[in-house]
C-alpha cells in the first residue's frame, strides 16, 4: 500500500491498531498457557472422591508463584518492547509527510545529519516513553505501580482462590471454573483468527463478527483482562506522547481534531472531542479514558502556502523553519528524508503481513 499525506494519518492509526491487535493475541497466549498450566497443577493434587487435596497443594504454592511470575515477566518484556514500537511509528509517518511538503529536492540527507536525525529521534523517544510511564491516572498509579499490582496482585488473587478452595474442601471441577473466571484468559475475552488480524481493516473489523471467536462470561474481569486494558492504553499512550511531540514543531500543521476509532462502541467523552476542533497542536488530549482507541488528524497549510513560507525562509526573511531545523537537528533542512530509517520502520513493519518480523520486533 502507497503511503502518501493524505492517507498518512489513517495508516498511522492502522499500524498501531495492528500492533495492538498483536500483543493482544500475545497476550490471550500467555495467559491462556498459564491457566491450562495451573489447572493441570490442580488436577494433580486431587483425592479419590475428587477434592483438591490441599496438603499436597500448599506444597506446590512456590512452583505455582514462579511459573505465574515468569510468565508475567516475559509478558512484561514484550510489553516494554510493543511501547518502543508504537512510539516509532509516527516517525515513519513524519518521513512521509516531510519528503510531501519539502518536495522533489536533488540530494537526500548527508550520512551526518542523519545519523544525527536518528540520535535524536531514538532520544526523544525514550523521553516520551518515560513521560508516559510516569503518567498518573485517577488511582494514583504509575505505569510502573501498575505492572507491580498485575504480577504481585494477581498471585495473591490466586492464592487466595487456591486457599479458599482448601478450606471449603471444594471440588475439581469448580475451582477450575473459579480459577478460569478469575484468570479472564480465553473464552472471556475476545479472540481474532489470523485472518481477522491480518487480511481485514479497523473499519472491516468494527462492521463484521468474522473471524471473531467470544465468550460470554467476564468479558471485562479477570487479571488477564487487566493485562490486556493496560496495553491497549499504554500503547496508545506511547503513540500519542510521539505524536504531539512532533505535531508541535511540524511546521505544516496548524491544528488537529480529534477522530474516534471506528470501533467506537459507545458515546462518551471521546464525542464530545470528536465534535469540535481544530484544537492546538501542542495539546495533549489523547488517551481520553482506559482503553481509549480514538486517533489525531492534523489540520495542516495548503501546499502554496507552505511553499511560500520556505522562500521566505530560504531567503532570509523569516523565521518559519527555525524552530524545526533545531528540532530536527538537520542542517540542510529542506532535504529529504530516507525513507528506511530504522527508528522510522515501524509504520512500514505493523502495516505489513509479515508476522516473523513483527513477532522478532517483540523478541518472541
Amino acid at each position: 500500500m502507497q503511503i502518501t499525506l493524505r492517507n498518512v494519518d489513517a495508516l498511522q492509526a492502522q499500524a498501531l491498531s495492528r500492533l495492538t491487535l498483536f500483543v493482544m493475541g500475545q497476550t490471550h497466549r500467555l495467559f491462556g498457557e498459564f491457566q491450562d498450566w495451573l489447572i493441570g497443577q490442580v488436577n494433580r493434587h486431587v483425592d479419590d472422591e475428587g477434592f483438591v487435596n490441599g496438603v499436597t497443594l500448599i506444597s506446590g504454592f512456590s512452583v505455582i508463584d514462579d511459573r505465574y511470575r515468569r510468565m508475567v515477566q516475559q509478558w512484561t518484556a514484550m510489553f516494554e518492547q510493543a511501547r518502543i514500537q508504537a512510539a516509532s511509528i509516527p516517525f515513519g509517518a513524519l518521513v512521509v509527510k516531510h519528503n510531501a511538503y519539502m518536495g522533489a529536492l536533488i540530494e537526500a540527507m548527508n550520512a551526518n545529519d542523519l545519523n544525527t536525525v536518528t540520535q535524536l529521534w531514538q532520544q526523544r523517544r525514550q523521553r516520551a516513553l518515560q513521560a508516559a510511564q510516569q503518567r498518573v491516572y485517577g488511582d494514583g498509579l504509575q505505569l510502573s505501580q501498575r505492572i507491580w499490582k498485575l504480577e504481585n496482585g494477581g498471585i495473591q488473587q490466586i492464592r487466595s482462590t487456591l486457599a479458599t478452595a482448601m478450606a471449603e474442601r471444594t471440588n475439581a471441577r469448580d475451582l477450575a471454573n473459579r480459577l478460569e473466571a478469575q484468570l479472564g484468559a480465553d473464552q472471556d475475552m475476545p479472540r481474532w483468527t489470523e485472518d481477522r488480524l491480518y487480511g481485514m481493516t479497523p473499519r472491516q473489523r468494527a462492521a463484521s463478527k468474522e473471524g471473531l471467536l467470544t465468550g460470554t462470561e467476564n468479558r471485562t474481569q479477570g487479571i488477564a483482562y487487566n493485562a490486556l486494558r493496560l496495553a491497549r492504553t499504554e500503547l496508545q499512550n506511547a503513540n500519542h506522547a510521539v505524536t504531539t511531540e512532533i505535531a508541535k514543531h511540524a511546521p505544516w500543521v496548524t491544528g488537529r481534531f480529534v477522530r474516534l476509532s471506528p470501533g467506537h462502541p459507545k458515546i462518551d467523552i471521546c464525542d464530545e472531542w470528536s465534535s469540535g476542533g481544530p484544537y492546538p497542536k501542542d495539546q495533549e488530549i489523547l488517551s481520553l479514558h482506559p482503553n481509549c482507541l480514538c486517533r489525531y488528524e492534523e489540520q495542516v497549510m495548503s501546499r502554496g502556502v507552505f511553499t511560500s513560507q520556505v522562500s521566505d525562509w530560504l531567503a532570509g526573511e523569516s523565521d518559519f523553519l527555525d524552530d524545526y531545523k533545531a528540532w530536527l537537528g538537520a542542517q540542510q533542512v529542506t532535504e529529504p528524508l530516507p525513507t528506511d530509517m530504522s527508528v522510522a520502520e515501524s509504520l512500514n513493519l505493523w502495516l505489513s503481513v509479515g508476522r516473523g518480523a513483527q513477532a522478532a520486533a517483540l523478541n518472541l
